[in-house]
């Protein structure tokens, strides 16, 4: 696939999740996990991605858990021209509006390449440091990702962005989520930046974590 001109079309891509322990280190792959299916909407400034709700999920909560596994908890939002890089969660009965640095990860380009949904990826390793409440000292969290430089624009699932390149798959821990197909709008759609929620950095809604597991162990 050439490189194609994304700066008048609105990119809409559908992503499931999956597993495959990280300890497993076969060629076997992950496995699609039932009824958890993402979308990322983009234009050539600003992404939303979110779960989308599977209406033939109703009673069907086995996989549910996981939704926010390896990413994809609640709405992420980036936009390039004012630097806003924001995650709206909800937990212990309140909504949240957590700021992220705009260059979360620190990335590095590596030469293997697989085609994924048609197009040639290539992989990444980011990383990003965290100070863990619960562990009392930083800790570094690794996330492996697929980018197609053809879709030259630097948005991904969960907020693992900043690439030359859209993220096609990404895995952390043993949790992926894999793109499994892609359209492309003429027509612009309205891509919301969430607006309401309390409010935090980062580090605020770690230790707003930290108090909520901490209440329920006692």
């Amino acid at each position: 696939w050439s490189q194609m001109d994304l700066s008048k079309k609105t990119i809409e891509i559908n992503y499931v999740k999956a597993y495959k322990n990280f300890k497993d280190f076969s060629n076997s792959p992950p496995s699609i996990l039932r009824n958890i299916e993402y979308k990322l909407v983009f234009n050539n400034n600003e992404a939303r991605f979110e779960y989308i709700p599977n209406m033939s999920n109703d009673g069907d909560d086995e996989n549910i858990r996981f939704i926010g596994r390896g990413g994809g908890s609640g709405i992420n939002y980036k936009n390039l021209k004012s630097k806003e890089k924001i995650h709206q969660t909800e937990i212990g009965g309140k909504t949240y509006i957590i700021t992220n640095d705009y260059d979360k990860y620190d990335w590095k380009l590596l030469k293997d390449t697989k085609k994924i949904i048609g197009y040639d990826c290539y992989k990444a390793i980011g990383i990003f440091k965290e100070y863990s409440e619960i562990r009392k000292k930083d800790i570094i969290i690794e996330v492996s990702v697929w980018y197609a430089p053809s879709l030259a624009i630097p948005f991904g699932p969960a907020g693992y962005d900043g690439l030359p390149g859209i993220v096609l798959e990404s895995s952390m821990s043993s949790f992926y989520l894999i793109a499994t197909d892609i359209k492309f709008h003429d027509n612009p759609l309205k891509i919301k930046k969430p607006q309401d929620g309390i409010m935090v950095t980062n580090e605020e809604f770690n230790r707003i974590i930290n108090k909520i597991f901490l209440s329920l162990g006692k």
